[in-house]
């Protein structure tokens, strides 16, 4: 009888050739796993930002439209750092920035709200002070882990406002962190308070002084 075994492959090898692919295949799996969650997870956490970015941008367009009528209690600012609240009066202009005094004013009212400290939803309720047009309310951020507000009186940063009790001053400038579940770090934003100014020259700012 020959030596020579018949052309092709045997048992043993066919078994390691698999054994081989099936651990390359495995490999490859896992790579492409992690990679898939790395893209995910940045995807969610630039989401994430842009919303927190946009929120942030919300409440400072509605603190730069604020107005304080001289001796109007009803319209006073009031913001409370635990639970986090913020309540005041509002103008939005229907057209041109020049023409706010047409426009509509309203009291805006924010608040954090749910039984999770680390997962809240921010609420923002904008209530009209005139005519017959029913209060809207709307989420502006979920999932928010920390958000502090704080007011300026040219001096010093206040967490509650007013800062003493029966006091009428309006504040300077605002600045506010921001953050939502997912991100690493809070967003931040410091930013400029015309109802707390009388000159309209920007360049007034107290954060232009390295607040």
């Amino acid at each position: 009888m020959s030596g020579d075994r018949s052309s092709g492959f045997t048992l043993v090898e066919l078994l390691v050739a698999l054994s081989i692919a099936a651990l390359v295949a495995g490999i490859v799996w896992i790579a492409l796993s992690v990679s898939s969650r790395a893209v995910a997870t940045l995807l969610e956490r630039t989401g994430t930002a842009r919303l927190s970015a946009t929120a942030a941008s919300r409440i400072e367009a509605d603190l730069t439209a604020m107005f304080v009528p001289a001796g109007d209690l009803s319209c006073a600012l009031a913001l409370s750092s635990t639970p986090f609240s913020v309540s005041f009066c509002a103008v939005f202009s229907e057209g041109r920035a020049e023409e706010w005094l047409w426009g509509n004013p309203y009291r805006v009212h924010y608040a954090l709200k749910g039984s999770d400290e680390d997962n809240r939803d921010l609420i923002r309720v904008l209530t009209p002070l005139s005519g017959s047009i029913r209060a809207a309310t709307n989420i502006v951020a979920r999932r928010v882990r920390f958000l502090e507000l704080q007011l300026h009186d040219g001096s010093t940063w206040y967490s509650n406002w007013p800062p003493d009790s029966g006091s009428t001053i309006v504040p300077r400038a605002a600045r506010l962190s921001l953050l939502l579940q997912g991100m690493s770090a809070p967003h931040e934003a410091v930013w400029w308070l015309p109802a707390g100014h009388v000159a309209s020259n920007r360049s007034d700012s107290p954060i232009s002084g390295g607040l």
